[in-house]
């Protein structure tokens, strides 16, 4: 899938799951989104499923845009 699909498919999981629109790559996912860790997790539990990936329990990403090219990386793996 390319990075344009997966991002998408990120930006309607966030306006979805925590009502967040108008969200930009740059974003910060708890400082300018608000989203604490719990959220986080629970986005990255629907992504694994969504894309069939495995985060890393040590990865931490800090912006949309990091999310969207990790997603990316593991497809490829």
């Amino acid at each position: 899938m390319e990075k344009e699909e997966i991002k998408k498919k990120v930006l309607y999981l966030l306006a979805e799951m925590f009502d967040l629109v108008d969200v930009k790559d740059e974003d910060r996912l708890k400082d300018d989104l608000g989203l604490d860790s719990l959220d986080v997790v629970e986005l990255i539990v629907y992504l694994e499923r969504d894309f069939k990936v495995h985060f890393d329990s040590a990865f931490e990403s800090k912006t949309v845009s990091e999310l969207v090219d990790k997603v990316y990386e593991l497809q490829k793996v």
